[in-house]
């Protein structure tokens, strides 16, 4: 668990609490006043447990995520090379009564509608829900909270929750960029996406060279000037994903419809264990790992909220595979002229799988 890593460890702590500003391994050691070495032999630690995660801002360069969830009686036989471009992953959640099958994609706000006329055309199955993700939230680590989470004040823990769900009624916002993003740009953020924050990005980019067997040849002083001059400007932050045994403690789905399920996503969202959430302005997705400590602030929380589980909650079957769409198939042009498209030939990214017991990796 979190708190087993941090526990009386105040170097740990430090380095894990200054993840999401660190830009770089090197300003992770600065902020966190340890050496550059005790850095790298952390992150190698954090790697065999979780998932390091670079989250942009996804109205900046475009982007939108969506959740669609299927209810299905027969197995559903799909796979990434069936589905439409822009898809992440496919997972499987089994309830009471009920069967859901999760598509999450990933692709510019303009080929909503085109992606799923495409992904329905394919899986003839009741659609019970969209969520068209205008904020997209991932749990990134909090002083305050963990300081309660390690040291068992979950009555504590439980009170920040429901402040941060007061706190968290406010309307969701999502306005997408007017300018189309070039070609390097989504290369750069393809990398960071499926690599991590904290990889050079000249590797991260000969590494999709490779895969894609496609050649580039974009100098360094090009790649640098891209990337700070546009890509940073659409990064929010960096976090950490710690995944527990999932033979022991299984993925949840919530599904959450009514007045204030952006409010609870938000809030839900600062727990430990929590992972993502795709939010619109009414509904919301979220995707969390509670070990049985932290079960009881969701439902005390979500009992206070206008909200509703329609489905009731969902467990995770145990494996998944994960995607990072090769965003720069989705733009043609050149210099300051770039236009989305709509691919009509496409592959897929596999992104790194982590080393944990079932072959899951990651949101």
């Amino acid at each position: 668990m979190i708190r087993d890593i941090i526990k009386n460890n105040k170097e740990k702590l430090n380095i894990l609490l200054n993840i999401p500003q660190a830009k770089t391994l090197r300003e992770l050691a600065r902020l966190s006043g340890v050496s550059l070495s005790t850095v790298q032999r952390y992150m190698a630690k954090l790697k065999r447990y979780g998932m390091l995660k670079f989250v942009p801002n996804d109205a900046y360069f475009g982007l939108i995520r969506l959740a669609v969830l299927f209810s299905y009686s027969k197995k559903v036989n799909v796979g990434y090379s069936q589905l439409p471009i822009g898809t992440m992953s496919i997972r499987n959640f089994v309830g009471v009564g009920r069967k859901i099958l999760l598509i999450t994609a990933y692709l510019p706000q303009v080929f909503v509608d085109t992606y799923l006329a495409e992904l329905f055309s394919i899986i003839d199955c009741e659609v019970l829900g969209i969520i068209h993700a205008k904020e997209y939230l991932a749990w990134k680590p909090e002083a305050s909270v963990l300081k309660m989470y390690r040291s068992d004040k979950h009555s504590e823990l439980g009170k920040k929750v429901y402040e941060t769900l007061e706190e968290s009624k406010k309307p969701v916002n999502y306005r997408p960029n007017d300018r189309t993003p070039d070609s390097i740009d989504l290369k750069i953020l393809t990398g960071k996406l499926a690599f991590g924050p904290y990889g050079k990005i000249g590797n991260q980019l000969n590494r999709l060279e490779k895969y894609f067997r496609e050649s580039w040849n974009i100098s360094k002083q090009t790649i640098s000037y891209h990337y700070r001059s546009h890509v940073l400007k659409g990064w929010k932050y960096n976090t950490y994903h710690f995944y527990l045994p999932h033979e022991r403690v299984p993925f949840s789905l919530l599904y959450l419809v009514g007045e204030e399920a952006p409010a609870l996503a938000r809030a839900l969202m600062i727990i430990p264990h929590s992972l993502s959430a795709y939010v619109e302005e009414k509904s919301a997705v979220v995707l969390v790992q509670y070990p049985d400590t932290l079960q009881r602030y969701l439902y005390e929380v979500a009992s206070t909220a206008k909200v509703e589980i329609p489905y009731g909650p969902f467990i995770m079957n145990l494996s998944l595979s994960r995607y990072i769409p090769p965003f720069w198939r989705f733009v043609k042009g050149k210099a300051k002229k770039w236009k989305w498209k709509w691919p009509e030939k496409y592959a897929l990214l596999n992104s790194r799988q982590l080393k944990t017991s079932a072959k899951f990796n990651g949101y």
